[in-house]
């Protein structure tokens, strides 16, 4: 079953670029389904933690309780094999069996939300093992302007989040391959001077945030949709949207989405 498509008009909405925390309700069980009829999404995930689990899974000991309310809630959504269904709650195999990347956050000692524990395989140019432990102003801290722009609102957000609901939100990027795992060990390569659209991928970040009663907790999960440049350019609110995003992009933000090179070339196949 093809991926459906990505909501153009709120990923590329036609204004000037700019920090948005706009988030759209949607069904918890319906973003954690396995989508990946071939299961090469899956398959792909258990290789990188069987290679290397510390490099795509961390736990803080008090991760535990968000982390066994995520398996209650994955057999209850069905998200999960029937194998799976008495398992010990662990990290690593739900990492395994969910096609998603995920995270734990929370509140300890009544402050910021902190992220305690998470399995992720797909990262977008970072390392779990930086982020564990950190409140999520300190996890923002790289991208320029967004505590500045969203902190408070995010911080307003996530204490009054209600369960039962996931909340939908939305980043892109863009790379040269169309690599799901792009860990900076790694060492992929950036997208720099693009000889033509075939080399320009659109990296999506779906998102769902989802309240955890028990724990009080969120479990945050990403879910990545890589598309060719090419896709979009028959369809032309997301064209110009694209566009405008580009020509308007502060110099810094630019800058840490590795689009200063190829922004100009990139304009001029949107144009």
């Amino acid at each position: 079953m093809p991926a459906p498509e990505p909501d153009w008009s709120r990923l590329f909405p036609d204004e000037d670029y700019g920090y948005q925390f706009g988030v759209s309700s949607g069904d918890p069980a319906e973003f954690f389904r396995n989508q990946d009829d071939s299961s090469a999404t899956l398959k792909e995930r258990r290789q990188w933690l069987a290679e290397d689990p510390h490099r795509y899974s961390a736990w803080e000991s008090d991760s535990a309780p968000l982390l066994q309310e995520s398996f209650e809630l994955a057999r209850e959504w069905g998200t999960i094999n029937e194998s799976l269904e008495n398992t010990h709650a662990d990290g690593q195999i739900l990492g395994g069996a969910w096609e998603p990347d995920f995270l734990l956050l929370h509140r300890r000692g009544g402050e910021q939300f902190q992220l305690v524990g998470g399995c992720v395989c797909f990262p977008s140019s970072w390392r779990l093992r930086d982020k564990i432990g950190c409140p999520l102003s300190q996890i923002h801290k790289p991208v320029p302007g967004l505590n500045k722009s969203l902190g408070p609102a995010i911080d307003k957000y996530l204490n009054h989040l209600k369960p039962g609901i996931a909340w939908l939100r939305s980043n892109w990027g863009m790379t040269p391959t169309s690599d799901l795992n792009y860990h900076p060990d790694l060492n992929r390569p950036p997208l720099e001077k693009p000889a033509s659209p075939d080399n320009v991928f659109i990296r999506i970040e779906d998102q769902a945030l989802v309240k955890l009663p028990k724990s009080d907790g969120i479990l945050f999960g990403i879910r990545l949709v890589i598309l060719p440049l090419n896709h979009i350019m028959a369809h032309k609110p997301a064209r110009r949207g694209l566009a405008r995003a580009l020509d308007t992009m502060p110099e810094e933000v630019a800058g840490y989405k590795n689009l200063t090179s190829a922004s100009s070339t990139i304009l001029e196949w949107l144009s």
